[in-house]
């Protein structure tokens, strides 16, 4: 309770007025700074292991403290400085048991930041230092693959993504490290791979918040591969289905295009005619 909290504050900050000298200090201090963490003073407790770190570096749980402070600029969203503290927590602390937590939030940090190069290689030193069976190898990987999908290194994005598809459980990882998967072949131009994908993902993730956008771009694969009967089927879906307009009106206009590569004008211009009907606020399809 706050009452607990507020009397053991009190106890250990007695101990430390009185016997400044004391070995017991630091861990006086660390016991301070986790009162103040209970209390939800987070300035106060931040400075106490601040004081940790500098006066006392040498002291057994100095890198909890480190870790405490690179936890409070998390918290506060400034990841330049969490970046830098937890760097510093790395490179003074190698042996430290929140290693693996320091490159995890260091790559999501360098992330945040949009340098997915710097998260990149955050996220490699995660995976080279955990364990085979760390349950959160997974969805490191699926961060990983994002880090790397930023830079457009796609072909080393589909490796990590096919990792956490391996090893993740949490659904939301499984249906984004799939659908990313499909963007990178789509991005690498590989039609069929990409339809492949998102063939899968579909099948997988019927209730996904994606799944429109899934059936359009596999529609797209279809009718690059000229497979127009399949690709107008699932942008029927989308015109039916789709609570975008803009999904719709841009697969409304697939359909059109669809009968037109098959050499059926008629029907190719009923369905571009539903265009500026169904969709008259969107001004570039009318052509």
């Amino acid at each position: 309770t706050q009452e607990k909290y507020e009397e053991a504050l009190g106890t250990f900050q007695a101990l430390a007025e009185k016997y400044p000298g004391s070995n017991l200090i630091p861990a006086a201090l660390l016991r301070m700074g986790e009162c103040y963490e209970q209390l939800g003073d987070d300035d106060e407790s931040f400075s106490v292991f601040r004081t940790i770190v500098r006066d006392f570096a040498g002291f057994e749980r100095a890198d909890f403290a480190q870790w405490k402070i690179a936890s409070y600029f998390i918290k506060k969203e400034d990841y330049t400085q969490a970046a830098l503290e937890l760097e510093n927590l790395i490179s003074n602390f190698p042996r430290s048991s929140y290693l693996l937590d320091a490159y995890y939030w260091q790559g999501w940090s360098f992330y945040k930041l949009d340098n997915f190069l710097q998260a990149e290689a955050a996220y490699s030193k995660f995976i080279q230092f955990s364990r085979s069976d760390d349950p959160l190898r997974g969805e490191v990987y699926y961060r990983w693959g994002e880090s790397l999908f930023k830079q457009r290194k796609f072909k080393e994005a589909i490796e990590s993504y096919d990792k956490a598809l391996t090893l993740a459980k949490e659904k939301d990882i499984l249906e984004y490290s799939l659908y990313q998967t499909a963007l990178c072949w789509e991005n690498l131009q590989n039609w069929e791979e990409a339809g492949k994908a998102l063939q899968e993902f579909i099948s997988s993730f019927r209730a996904s918040s994606l799944v429109a956008e899934a059936h359009l771009k596999l529609a797209n694969s279809l009718f690059i591969r000229d497979k127009f009967f399949q690709a107008r089927e699932h942008y029927s879906w989308v015109v039916q289905n789709s609570e975008k307009d803009a999904l719709a009106v841009e697969a409304q206009f697939g359909i059109g295009n669809c009968w037109f590569n098959e050499k059926d004008y008629d029907k190719a211009l009923v369905e571009y005619l539903r265009v500026p009907l169904v969709y008259p606020q969107y001004k570039e399809w009318r052509i």
